[in-house]
């Protein structure tokens, strides 16, 4: 009974409200006004009152839900919400509350926003700083990847919004500046709801565009990271009331949301994860103080080369990978350091996922495991004397079947004399066996034996029978 009375309140004040136009229309307005540069106290229980009307329409049928969140956005909710999240002067808490009815209201349905954004994208104007045509959109997200950053050097910053930026935006501007890693979850939730393709509906395509384009959301991210990655702060970092997040703070919510977003994106997500400048920006990452940053980037490549392969063969992963392998063994330094860390399961996670690849039809990943075991085989066999199993499994499976060099003499391949002629026959069957073991059943070591022991051996002491025979 209470909860039948509770739900009819709601259902009594929620009606209310919707009848009563020229309240919301007042309600909606000051909330503009006060982002503009108002009273922060006045902006902060405006957004609370209407974060309390959308958790009583969040227990209504579909049907009225619906019709609440219709009546909210004609009159202008969206906009006020980009009024605030422009705003960085606003206080934290009505940026809270803000990214609460977002969520929200994207919860009932994102299209809401995304319409909103496909309709701004067409009446907007070129200045305003997105795409004025879905086509161009498109054309400007494909043509390449010069708009990221460089972690190496130059002073690009990610642009501040621009005063007709779309809801995504700002939202990648909040997440980036914010001093509140509350504020900067809550936009990572907001952009990757957004961004989900399976949500997504073919006349919101141009949305996806725009966010690939410079200048739009996922952009605007990857230039954040950039900077995370030389660890200076951004120019406009100046003209904000509080420091932005540190490094350890922001990249990890970073990292999260664009490996869910990357490898979803077909081509556009492809584009940016075999961007140079990103697997730059991600070995600047590893250069920074801590192990929460090598947890992040460990994870971050793990699912990204999971769900775009391709992205393998991109300049910088090599490196960024043996890396991660060197600060491992630096780590537990022969069995004297660190033992276990989230971090080095992070790492070691990533090479169980690489050699899992690489088993697949198609061995995925078989050139990248192949250059890890060559440029990084001290440390792998370092932490194989350990008994790491995935250092273990890739020298295993990297193992090179040479014979000693006694077998083929000085000069790989000319016979050897006749006391190591001699020394080969004795050898024979360990010969035969190693050759098996380690070349899954090749026996290229067994036969060159065999062939420099008749060059020497005389028929009559049974050697080569003998060897034969073992």
């Amino acid at each position: 009974e209470p909860s039948r009375n509770l739900l009819g309140n709601a259902h009594a004040v929620v009606a209310k409200l919707q009848q009563d136009e020229p309240f919301l229309s007042a309600l909606l307005s000051s909330l503009r006004h006060h982002a503009r540069g108002g009273d922060g106290a006045a902006l902060l229980q405006l957004w609370s009152l209407v974060r309390e009307l959308t958790a009583l329409a969040s227990g209504l049928h579909p049907i009225e839900r619906a019709r609440v969140y219709r009546r909210l956005t004609s009159l202008g909710l969206l906009a006020a919400a980009r009024s605030t999240l422009g705003a960085a002067s606003a206080p934290a808490g009505a940026h809270v509350r803000c990214c609460d009815v977002l969520s929200a209201v994207c919860s009932h349905d994102p299209s809401l926003l995304r319409s909103d954004e496909v309709a701004q994208l067409k009446a907007g104007p070129p200045e305003a700083g997105l795409p004025p045509a879905p086509e161009q959109a498109a054309a400007a997200s494909q043509a390449d990847a010069s708009h990221l950053p460089d972690a190496s050097g130059g002073t690009a910053a990610p642009p501040p919004p621009a005063a007709a930026a779309s809801t995504s935006q700002l939202l990648a501007a909040r997440l980036c500046d914010t001093a509140d890693e509350g504020v900067a979850r809550q936009a990572a939730e907001l952009l990757g709801a957004l961004l989900d393709p399976s949500s997504m509906e073919e006349a919101e395509a141009p949305f996806l565009a725009a966010a690939y384009a410079p200048g739009g959301c996922v952009s605007s991210l990857i230039l954040h990271l950039g900077h995370l990655a030389r660890a200076g702060p951004a120019p406009e970092a100046a003209q904000l009331p509080h420091s932005p997040l540190p490094a350890a703070a922001a990249a990890p919510v970073l990292l999260e949301l664009l490996a869910s977003l990357l490898g979803a994106h077909g081509e556009r997500g492809l584009l940016v994860a075999t961007s140079p400048q990103l697997w730059r920006s991600l070995s600047g990452l590893l250069e920074q103080p801590g192990r929460v940053l090598r947890c992040s980037v460990a994870r971050f490549v793990r699912v990204l080369l999971a769900e775009a392969a391709e992205a393998a063969h991109a300049d910088g992963v090599a490196p960024l990978v043996g890396r991660l392998v060197c600060l491992v063994a630096a780590d537990r330094g022969g069995g004297g350091g660190v033992r276990d860390s989230l971090a080095n399961s992070a790492v070691l996670s990533l090479l169980d996922s690489l050699l899992a690849a690489s088993s697949e039809p198609g061995a995925r990943h078989s050139a990248l495991l192949s250059h890890l075991a060559s440029d990084q085989r001290s440390e792998l066999e370092s932490l194989a004397a350990e008994a790491i199993a995935p250092a273990d499994a890739l020298l295993r499976a990297h193992a090179s079947p040479v014979p000693p060099p006694s077998l083929l003499g000085a000069r790989g391949g000319a016979a050897g004399s006749e006391p190591e002629a001699a020394g080969a026959l004795r050898r024979g069957p360990s010969l035969l066996r190693d050759s098996l073991e380690i070349d899954g059943g090749g026996t290229a070591p067994f036969l060159r034996a065999m062939q420099q022991a008749r060059r020497h051996a005389e028929p009559t002491t049974g050697g080569i029978e003998k060897l034969c025979l073992a």
